[in-house]
């Protein structure tokens, strides 16, 4: 058992490992989205265009035409709105507790909420001036992070 051996294992792992994780991401059709989720986008975008839909086994990665991505669980729930650096719409803002709306213009009167993303304790805000709010369910502040 030489070198080439202990080679030819680990590049035979790797494969294998490397072919498993992407066979976890499946292309799907916006049509194969839960019904859930596909109100969301029309309700939340209805102006946007679904560029790419993938499947992994609990959750759904959608990109939309005008850059924005969003995630839902399995069940079609959305779990996050991102827009890089656009402002995610007034109308998934107010999904949110009102509180959190409220904290943001008041301490940071000039930046907009360009993420939001629902997490097992509430929620992590990204704004467009660089920080990183986290809420809980009520909208109770609990952390900032630049």
């Amino acid at each position: 058992m030489t070198k080439s051996f202990f080679i030819f294992i680990a590049v035979a792992m790797l494969s294998a490992v490397l072919g498993t994780a992407c066979a976890k991401n499946k292309v799907i059709s916006a049509n194969d989205l839960p019904k859930t989720s596909q109100e969301f986008l029309k309700n939340h975008f209805p102006d946007a265009k679904v560029s790419l839909v993938t499947k992994e086994w609990n959750e759904y990665n959608v990109w939309l035409d005008n850059g924005f991505e969003v995630n839902f669980t399995r069940k079609g729930e959305w779990d996050e709105v991102d827009g890089k650096t656009r402002p995610v719409p007034q109308s998934v803002i107010n999904l949110l507790p009102a509180a959190v709306a409220s904290y943001v213009s008041a301490h940071f009167p000039n930046a907009q909420i360009v993420s939001v993303n629902r997490e097992p304790f509430g929620y992590d805000v990204d704004l467009s001036n660089g920080m990183d709010l986290t809420f809980d369910y009520k909208g109770n502040i609990r952390e900032i992070d630049d």
